[in-house]
Formats: structure tokens, sequence, C-alpha cells
């Protein structure tokens, strides 16, 4: 496809199993260092090809980002709302979030949570949270990058911002409609994306000799940030200490990216990053769907093989294998879903004869 960059696409792939890797419960120590680096991550590979020239105006901008957000957004939290109704054991999770509430509660809260955007109201399906606060950080930065032409005010200004969003996640007793506090707090990483390929293009050109190295080190400052971080929940604002989670974030950026360089002719990571919107929408099910068959098929007791690293490889595999006909299938009968028109059959004709047909009768 034209504009791909394979490092890229596998640097979303990776990112993504690792959040399908975080939410199979691995454990909390490998669960606190992912909570932290994923976001960053993803908002630097969104904010990637980001051109304010090539939109007419805001308003188209905003309609194109509906098209390809918020429409997925709606799509995904329906289907997975339908999905956990329609069986018994996700009926019975989703009540536990609203068990004083009673039936009314737990169809409506959701419904109405959808609106609002934000992760706690979206019990169906949370992982959706990341789709509306990228939309809240795609229009914050269309009106930063038209206001600061200069790069460094740019900059300036995104760790400014925040920093407010930070303020915000310490002070407010609720969060705000379609996390935008979340968006003021990480949109810097998606305008370090937008910077970083106006800058450099298609990526650093790197010897193997000097990446390898450089990736361990960044690995090892994220990684040393992280753990003396307090804990952390992106989801709900909390990114601990201001100036230890920028250093971690920043780093695992790095890291991601020179890792993916490394590994961008992997075919399977790759397809996951060119199909990250279906797969965050749907890995949630999947995962609801490889959990009973383990429980019930192989007599696995999937209680206490939580917190367990390898069990939790062993379901994310599953998890793929669930989520890959259901990307298929999107992918072709549904691309609506995604914010993708249909695809129109071509018409075969038949060939037409050089000459006229004769009349037999």
């Amino acid at each position: 496809m034209k504009n791909r960059i394979d490092w890229l696409d596998t640097m979303r792939g990776l990112a993504l199993l690792m959040v399908m890797y975080a939410h199979n419960k691995p454990g909390d120590t490998v669960s606190k260092y992912l909570q932290l680096v994923l976001i960053p991550v993803f908002f630097f590979a969104s904010g990637f090809f980001f051109d304010a020239g090539k939109y007419a105006s805001h308003k188209d901008f905003f309609k194109k980002r509906v098209r390809r957000l918020v429409v997925p957004y709606f799509a995904f939290s329906f289907i997975s709302l339908a999905f956990w109704v329609s069986f018994a054991g996700g009926f019975v999770a989703l009540n536990q979030e609203f068990q004083r509430g009673g039936y009314c509660l737990l169809i409506f809260i959701p419904i109405l949570g959808t609106f609002w955007g934000t992760a706690p109201l979206i019990p169906h399906n949370i992982p959706l949270w990341f789709l509306t606060a990228l939309f809240s950080a795609d229009q914050l930065f269309y009106w930063l990058r038209l206001k600061y032409k200069s790069n460094k005010k740019l900059i300036g200004w995104m760790f400014g911002i925040s920093f407010i969003g930070f303020i915000l996640g310490r002070v407010l007793p609720f969060r705000l409609p379609w996390n935008v506090d979340i968006a003021l707090t990480i949109v810097v990483y998606y305008g370090l994306g937008h910077l970083f390929y106006r800058r450099w293009g298609a990526g650093w050109d790197l010897k193997l000799w000097q990446k390898i190295p450089l990736a361990a080190v960044l690995f090892a400052i994220s990684v040393l940030f992280v753990w003396i971080n307090p804990e952390i929940h992106m989801m709900d604002n909390n990114i601990g200490r201001f100036f230890l989670f920028h250093p971690a974030a920043l780093a695992a950026v790095g890291f991601f990216l020179l890792f993916s360089q490394l590994i961008s002719r992997v075919p399977v990571i790759k397809w996951v990053g060119v199909n990250s919107l279906p797969i965050l929408g749907l890995h949630v099910m999947a995962i609801g769907i490889v959990l009973p068959i383990c429980k019930q098929l192989f007599g696995i007791n999937v209680k206490e093989t939580f917190n367990d690293p390898v069990w939790a490889l062993f379901y994310t595999a599953g998890t793929l294998v669930i989520v890959w006909p259901m990307v298929e299938i999107i992918n072709r009968f549904f691309p609506q879903v995604l914010g993708m028109p249909k695809r129109k059959k071509a018409v075969i004709e038949e060939p037409k004869s050089e000459n006229p047909p004769t009349d037999a009768s």
C-alpha cells in the first residue's frame, strides 16, 4: 500500500500485541511497564503522517477523523455490548461493576457511558477509550500545529499542555468527556511522531551495530524510570510523577522504534499493525471466547493462571487465533464498521464479438 512504512506497521503491531498480552494478566510488574509505555508509543505512531496542509479546513479534518475514529468507536462499543449481554458469563462480569444499580444500570450505563467516552463507563470494551483520547488529541494537535509554526515553540507548548493534563489528573474528581484530559497529557507524543517524520522521514538510518546497543540502552532507561515511578493508570490519566513519566515514555518510544526496525519483516506482527483498529475493537471479545474454551475444553483453572507471564503469552496467542477470522470478515464484508466505504463488486463485461451476430432464424 502507498505510503506504508514497514517498521511503523510493525511498531503498531508490536504495541498492540503487548496490549493484548497486558489484558491477559501477565502480572503486576509487567503490567505496570506496559501501562506506561504503550500509549505514548501508539500516539507517536498515530501522529506520524499528520499533515494539516492535506485538509482544506479544520472542518474537513474533523469529518475525516470522525469517519476513521468515531464511527469505529461507536460500532465496536455496541457490537461488544451486544456480545457480552448475549453470553451469561460476560453479563455477570459486567454486572459486577454495577451490582447496586441492578439490571437497568447494567444496560444503560454502558450505553450512556459510550457517549461520554471514558474507560470506567465502557466496561464492556475498556480499550476503546484509546479511540476517544486519540480523537481529542487529533483535534488539539491540529490547532497547535496551525498556531505554532516553530518546532521549538510547538514542543515547548506540548510539554506545557502535558503538565496541565497531569495536574487535571491529580485534582479533578471526575474524568473529562472523550478523555480530553488524557489527550492533554499525551498529545506531546502525537506531535513528536509528526516532527520525527518531518525530520527523519522513514526512520533513523543507523547501522545494525548501532541499533542493537542503542535499543538496549533505551529499554534499560525506560525500565528504570518506570520502576522508580509510583503506580500508573494511563486510562485514568494517572502518570505517576511527571518528571519520571516522560523520560520513561521517550526512551520507550525510541526503543520500540529501533526494535521495530530490527524485526520489520515479521509478517504476523506487521499484519497486526496494519489491522490495529479492528483488533483493538475485537480483542476483548476474543479473550472472552479464549478463556471459556481453555476452561471448558482443556480443563484449565483459568483464575489460577492469572498473573503468570507464560500463561498470559499462551492466552495472547489464542486471542490472536480467534481475532484473525473476525478481522478478515470485517475487512471483507463490513468495512463500514471501520469507517470505510463498502467495496463495489467488479462488473465483468462479456467480450464483444468483432462481427455482428447473424440471425439464425
